[in-house]
């Protein structure tokens, strides 16, 4: 009776997690395939459009990092005490450091730097590699692991003008930043399945 309970429950489980990744799937998709076409004019339309009083703070606001922020998330899930997230978590930082690095090495897109203005340089090898974006993915993987409405919405917010921050800087193109928060997601959910399987 338990074992085809616990079949009931992995087999919806399933269900939950491929009804996530169908849903964001529809809407990042067809973004990015867009985006493809118009990441240099995206590019040079908020480059011409920069306000020259913000710039500093945007050059400041890189330092916001994936490394900031998955661990000012530990640390927030475990005041909150929220244990059961922790392993989930763990999870899904490794798979973001992993794949991230994997599929930069792999795919090597070099970031628009040449024959635009960016505001900082980016140095050592892997920063070389442009696609997908790491802060994005870091942003966005978070998203899955908060609890209330309030969280969601106001993260999801900060998430997109982290997002936005690449392109103001001239680090990423637009393609770049929408992949990031598909991989994000799709690790944050696949860390949540994994962790119930590990159990």
């Amino acid at each position: 009776m338990k074992k085809e309970k616990n079949k009931e429950k992995g087999k919806k489980s399933i269900t939950i997690f491929l009804e996530n990744v169908y849903i964001f799937s529809c809407y990042l998709i067809p973004l990015f395939l867009l985006s493809l076409i118009f990441d240099k004019q995206i590019l040079k339309f908020i480059i011409s459009n920069r306000i020259e009083s913000l710039n500093l703070f945007f050059i400041y606001f890189d330092k916001i990092n994936a490394l900031v922020i998955l661990s000012f998330f530990f640390i927030y899930f475990l005041l909150k005490k929220e244990y059961k997230t922790i392993k989930p978590y763990i999870i899904n930082i490794i798979l973001v450091y992993i794949i991230s690095y994997t599929i930069k090495f792999l795919i090597q897109r070099p970031r628009p730097s040449l024959g635009f203005l960016p505001l900082i340089i980016k140095t050592g090898y892997s920063s070389v590699f442009s696609f997908p974006s790491g802060h994005a993915i870091a942003a966005f993987s978070i998203l899955p692991f908060l609890k209330t409405k309030k969280e969601i919405i106001t993260w999801f917010i900060i998430a997109i003008f982290i997002g936005f921050s690449r392109l103001y800087l001239v680090v990423h193109y637009m393609s770049d930043v929408i992949a990031g928060a598909f991989f994000g997601l799709l690790f944050a959910y696949s860390a949540k399945k994994l962790a119930e399987i590990i159990k």
